[in-house]
């Protein structure tokens, strides 16, 4: 048995290898669980990790964005979604960006307001009054909202509801 000077002297030390950059697509799809045949990808956007790096590079893609879709022709880059949802979208992006990608994640509604559920909330600075009360007419047929501005925490409702409000504005917005 080593005496206890020799002991102390040695250790094991496992070290992971530093993990590799990995390039993952986001989306949040309009996917609901009754009533819809094929999803669309109402938010797209590409997360390039380097830990090495200590960095994270975000980029949002336009769901708008005219572009090539094999076996569709031309279309908005949020149609491949829903003509062959997370493989040929994947496939799309691909060859549009040029970029592998490594990882795929999908967030519909429910997932997105139990993600800020989760998190007890999130903080936004919200820009302007947003204001719409679904009464079944035209001009209202979007989804319920209430918020003042300023900088405010909000629930996964609220969070849900001001992230799709984008009937006075465009994808660039």
């Amino acid at each position: 048995a080593p005496d206890r000077e020799t002991a102390a002297q040695v250790r094991l030390v496992v070290v992971p290898p530093e993990p590799k950059a990995q390039t993952i697509l986001l989306i949040g799809s309009d996917r609901r669980w009754t009533g819809l045949d094929g999803a669309r990808s109402d938010t797209m956007m590409l997360a390039r990790l380097q830990p090495a790096r200590h960095r994270i590079a975000l980029l949002s893609i336009p769901r708008d964005l005219y572009v090539s879709i094999p076996g569709h022709g031309h279309d908005r880059i949020n149609m491949a979604f829903r003509y062959g949802g997370e493989r040929l979208l994947t496939r799309v992006v691909r060859e549009t960006f040029g970029v592998e990608i490594d990882h795929f994640i999908e967030v519909d509604f429910r997932g997105f307001k139990s993600l800020v559920g989760k998190l007890g909330g999130v903080y936004v600075p919200v820009d302007q009054r947003y204001f719409n009360h679904n009464v079944g007419t035209a001009g209202t047929d979007y989804a319920d909202i209430d918020l003042q501005p300023g900088y405010q925490k909000l629930n996964g409702d609220q969070a849900l509801a001001f992230v799709r409000y984008r009937h006075t504005d465009n994808d660039f917005v």
